[in-house]
């Protein structure tokens, strides 16, 4: 597993939000449609990016029931006038683990499931075994386009991260 610890300044990011029980099933579903709606190009065109640009995942507010929000958006760089369909959440500074993966988009899924798999890798194996425990904040996934033509891309999980005690 490619790890690394960063740390971040406080920022905010902007996008679609949904609430979710399941990640595993629910994120992909909730990712394709707003792909297909056209909601991912507006959040792209509201703070300036192109269109059709991939957006990351913020899993936020999560609740002792085991829901939780989950957001696509992207990093909100500068004071843009943020229409009222979309969600601001403020991402604190600190200390993140970085999990890095390089993977191929399959045809016929928006997400492919090998970033849940880096997930179900996170929890199992990697956080029981370092010196590290998750702390408060949002848990984000990065994705970017390493050659679109052939699907590939690069992605990474960011999760808050302190030393445990």
């Amino acid at each position: 597993m490619n790890v690394r610890i960063a740390e971040t300044q406080a920022s905010k990011a902007v996008g679609v939000s949904t609430k979710i029980v399941d990640p595993y099933r629910e994120i992909a579903v909730f990712a394709e449609q707003i792909w297909n709606d056209g909601r991912h190009d507006r959040v792209n065109e509201t703070v300036g990016r192109p269109i059709r640009t991939m957006l990351s995942g913020y899993h936020y507010d999560f609740r002792e029931d085991g829901t939780r929000q989950y957001m696509m958006g992207t990093e909100l760089e500068e004071e843009v006038e943020v229409p009222s369909d979309l969600t601001v959440i403020d991402i604190p500074g600190g200390s993140y683990a970085v999990f890095e993966m390089s993977a191929t988009q399959p045809d016929d899924q928006e997400i492919d499931t090998q970033i849940q798999d880096l997930w179900r890798r996170i929890y199992s194996e990697w956080f029981p075994s370092s010196r590290f425990e998750q702390a408060e904040g949002p848990c984000i996934e990065t994705y970017a386009w390493t050659d679109e033509a052939s699907g590939d891309y690069k992605s990474e999980i960011w999760i808050p991260v302190r030393i445990k005690a």
